[in-house]
């Protein structure tokens, strides 16, 4: 019941009136079995998220609609990730995470950190990052490129 009352998904195939609900057992497709486990370890409380979990553990807690464990993630991302800069700047398009974009780009306070924390490869960059970015250059008082 308590994995029915984190997931709005899961609560309507556990207790909707779906044939699957009165089933012992339901297979879940499409899902690594490993990050499945990590999802629950976190969500239960006996494992706690890392840079190499994260990633996994959010597309199930967002394919399974599940609020907490999203932003569980995103506070993991924001405060203890070590991912680099274009790492957390990539995974916050990727994934909508606003709050981690927009640390990100609060880190672009100056023309020169555009040269050091943008990727080589600005296809990379989502179009409304580029966009944000290219504005905060535009208005900045001094260019010195």
């Amino acid at each position: 019941m308590y994995l029915a009352s984190q997931s709005t998904y899961l609560k309507t195939l556990f207790l909707g009136g779906f044939s699957e609900s009165k089933k012992s057992e339901i297979a879940l497709t499409g899902i690594d079995a490993d990050e499945f486990q990590h999802f629950l370890e976190v969500l239960y409380g006996e494992f706690s998220i890392d840079d190499f979990t994260v990633e996994g553990i959010y597309l199930i807690a967002d394919f399974y609609d599940t609020p907490m464990m999203t932003k569980k993630c995103e506070m993991f991302l924001l405060k203890e990730s070590k991912k680099d800069f274009n790492k957390k700047l990539q995974i916050s398009s990727k994934y909508r995470l606003e709050e981690l974009k927009n640390q990100c780009l609060s880190r672009i306070n100056k023309i020169e950190n555009v040269r050091e924390l943008l990727p080589a490869d600005l296809s990379d960059l989502d179009p409304l990052v580029a966009l944000t970015i290219l504005q905060k250059c535009a208005s900045a008082t001094e260019i010195s490129l």
